[in-house]
């Protein structure tokens, strides 16, 4: 139930989105918390108009885009919990000692040679119906930086539902199955 103890956070890359906007007046006119990030729009403007927590995504270059912008709005969303005493201030530090700890493992460099070799196929990308998002994630990286052609699905559609469109096919696929160690 959304009450008056509630806290809503709106966010909206465009700030045009009419659901979204209706959302935040309703949510304003009955005085529920709110928050709202966007790049710009409509929602900014209602946000400064009626002075509403406002956090502004910068549209850092022609390529702005909501997985460019991840950062920003996790950032975000970390210090909005900790004003809100969701979660404790000592979690920002844990949370840059584990953005230290992955840089070291120089992923970069690493995902630039596992995906050389698939250039020359079409990845296809299979996950447990729970990681549907890492799936996507990972489709939406190779297709974006790798640009290439990538496809990602569970793996119950891949059972019966996708093998037969690989019949008498001649592109190459390259299958990569992303499981969890259970």
């Amino acid at each position: 139930n959304i009450n008056k103890n509630s806290l809503i956070i709106i966010l909206s890359f465009e700030g045009n989105e009419s659901k979204l906007l209706n959302n935040a007046k309703t949510s304003y006119d009955q005085q529920i918390p709110l928050v709202i990030i966007t790049a710009g729009g409509e929602l900014e403007i209602f946000a400064k108009e009626r002075n509403i927590p406002l956090i502004i995504i910068p549209k850092i270059n022609k390529y702005f885009n909501t997985y460019t912008t991840t950062g920003y709005v996790i950032t975000a969303l970390i210090q909005i919990f900790i004003n809100a005493q969701i979660i404790d201030s000592d979690f920002r530090k844990n949370i840059k000692q584990a953005i230290q700890n992955i840089s070291q493992l120089y992923l970069p460099q690493l995902g630039k040679k596992l995906a050389l070799p698939l250039k020359k196929f079409t990845p296809l990308i299979y996950v447990l119906d729970d990681y549907w998002s890492v799936g996507t994630t990972s489709k939406a990286k190779l297709n974006y930086y790798g640009q290439i052609p990538c496809f990602n699905n569970i793996i119950s559609k891949l059972m019966y539902t996708e093998i037969i469109g690989f019949n008498n096919n001649k592109t190459k696929y390259f299958a990569l199955i992303l499981e969890d160690s259970n």
